[in-house]
């Protein structure tokens, strides 16, 4: 029964380990696609511009009006003036996204998403380093006769505070993306401050069996 245990815990481990390293190569990926997207997105900006009642996106004029409970928007299309109509239920809802269509809140919008996206990267960054001790963890698990070991004493105590640092920069990136775009600071991180202590509290029973063990042996060894 116990061998079968063991057996069971070292596939497992396994499979947690791979899972963590092709987590970590997606998230290579990721980081590497938010970077291209961190270039786009200032030269995508330089092509838009803010008129009274009109965008010029690309050389392309589109201006646009107020009509009710809808907003028109006109432009040029093969020769000729197009309008497609977007109702937005009602007059004063239009009005307000037609306040909201200048030049400042276009370029708080920019920066932004510029911020999200440099938050983001912070983030996966981050998390890849985690996966990687979470990948080297369960390796040494599956490999070595006992879990209970100085080093995965530490990365388990590793992955703990880079949890604490992604509460962190997740809790920073909130409040600075909401202050410049101008929405409302929404904070939750119940779960993640329980997963934070349950980490290190796993931390601190893995030290504690590690010297249960040491010296377990060498009273073994004693006798």
């Amino acid at each position: 029964m116990e061998e079968k245990s063991k057996k069971n815990l070292r596939t497992l481990s396994k499979v947690i380990s791979v899972l963590a390293k092709i987590g970590v190569v997606f998230m290579a990926i990721a980081i590497g696609l938010i970077a291209i997207a961190a270039c786009i997105v200032p030269v995508v900006r330089g092509q838009i511009k803010m008129e009274d009642h009109a965008i010029i996106a690309f050389d392309r004029r589109v201006e646009y009006e107020e009509r009710g409970n809808e907003i028109v928007f006109k432009y040029e299309e093969d020769g000729e003036m197009k309008e497609q109509a977007v109702d937005l239920k009602d007059a004063k809802t239009v009005h307000k996204f037609v306040e909201f269509l200048n030049e400042n809140n276009l370029n708080r919008i920019t920066a932004g998403v510029e911020v999200a996206l440099l938050f983001a990267a912070v983030t996966l960054v981050i998390t890849l380093l985690q996966y990687n001790k979470y990948s080297r963890f369960f390796k040494n698990i599956a490999h070595e006769d006992t879990p209970f070991t100085d080093e995965n004493c530490g990365l388990l105590r590793q992955i703990a505070k880079y949890a604490l640092i992604l509460l962190i920069v997740s809790l920073v990136s909130n409040i600075i993306t909401s202050l410049i775009v101008g929405t409302s600071i929404t904070i939750t991180a119940t779960v993640d401050i329980i997963r934070i202590l349950v980490l290190y509290a796993a931390s601190y029973i893995f030290e504690y069996a590690c010297k249960l063990q040491s010296k377990s042996k060498e009273k073994l060894y004693t006798d």
